[in-house]
């Protein structure tokens, strides 16, 4: 595996928690598919998810822009990695909310 696919299944892996809430929101969005509403959803969910992974992102793009440039991934960038891991297993990952709530709350809304 080479670098590249290591840091890539790094985000994948760190971020898992924020992709079930966004698959869970898009689930219980999906009876709207093709109106507004789905659009307006996604949207919401997509900007959720781009908010809620950002310290991971940036972390992955200077990974990523060292490999390309260096070869390498610096120290700094490694420790970086290392504390966000850590931060991440001692912080518990955010529970989703009640989807049978959420279902129906949509459809008074709808």
């Amino acid at each position: 595996m080479t670098d590249e696919e290591s840091m890539g299944k790094w985000f994948a892996r760190v971020t898992k928690p924020q992709l079930n809430e966004y698959n869970s929101r898009m689930g219980v969005a999906a009876a709207y598919r093709g109106a507004p509403r789905w659009d307006r959803e996604r949207a919401a969910a997509q900007r959720e998810f781009h908010e809620a992974t950002a310290e991971a992102r940036r972390l992955y793009e200077t990974a990523m822009d060292e490999l390309s440039s260096l070869g390498e991934i610096t120290e700094a960038t490694d420790y970086a990695l290392t504390q966000f891991d850590v931060g991440a297993i001692v912080t518990e990952a955010p529970l989703s909310p009640d989807l049978e709530v959420i279902r129906s709350c949509l459809e008074r809304t709808s």
